[in-house]
């Protein structure tokens, strides 16, 4: 088993609150054998329905609240709008912070934009050759590309844990209704499992898809049934 498919494996296993048997792992060939040894450790549990009326409780109850805090109508709040039209980026952190707080659910963190990582990625270059510049006359060239470049990565990475604030920007993954709703699920899924939500066989199989493209960084399209991890998706 490599190394992408023992993380998938870890993943799984979070996400599901289950143990998969490293034996029965071994002879998935198909992303639709591991997904039969998911659902069928999941009956064991007690925790598969025959509906899908856990995410659509989940969602019904994030249209009701994000209706109320936005003030738009519940109607024009569906599966596939997007995010950002929804919660726009004047008063996103706001409506993030209250729809978790009235959900009771954590929510995923905001990120910084991508122009602001690009204002940062300049910022810290510029910072990082001013040093540089600074101490050359101390420094031979090697050296001075060397700190240049440590420089600017250290610099880059403490303006993004520095700045938490500034995130206001929608997780890549999160931008349709549906993925939000995914990923509140994923991060919450002990605290709804607890509160009766269990899973239907579309809905596990929905965010293993899910799961294995993220791990994978590929698109979802190709992680069919009958996609072979090795063959077909690459996986070591």
């Amino acid at each position: 088993m490599g190394l992408e498919m023992v993380e998938i494996m870890l993943e799984v296993e979070d996400v599901f609150q289950i143990q998969l048997s490293e034996s029965r792992l071994l002879d998935c060939r198909t992303v639709g054998d591991m997904h039969d040894l998911i659902v069928e450790e999941l009956s064991k549990k007690g925790m598969l329905t025959g509906s899908t009326r856990g995410s659509l409780g989940l969602f019904l109850r994030f249209r009701r609240e994000l209706s109320d805090i936005c003030g738009i109508p519940r109607r024009t709040i569906r599966p596939t709008t997007l995010t950002d039209t929804v919660i726009h980026c004047h008063n996103r952190r706001a409506v993030w912070t209250r729809l978790s707080n009235r959900l009771g659910l954590e929510l995923p963190k905001l990120e910084h934009s991508e122009p602001l990582r690009g204002v940062a990625l300049v910022f810290s270059f510029t910072g990082s050759l001013i040093v540089i510049l600074l101490t050359l006359d101390y420094l031979n060239a090697l050296v001075a590309l060397f700190v240049l470049l440590i420089g600017w990565l250290i610099l880059y990475q403490l303006f993004l844990h520095g700045t938490p604030l500034l995130k206001s920007a929608v997780p890549c993954h999160c931008t349709t209704l549906r993925s939000l709703v995914w990923a509140v699920r994923r991060l919450n899924h002990q605290r709804l499992t607890e509160q009766g939500a269990g899973w239907s066989r579309r809905e596990v199989w929905e965010l293993f898809q899910i799961l294995v493209a993220e791990q994978l960084d590929i698109s979802p399209v190709l992680v069919t049934p009958d996609a072979q991890w090795i063959e077909d998706l690459r996986a070591d």
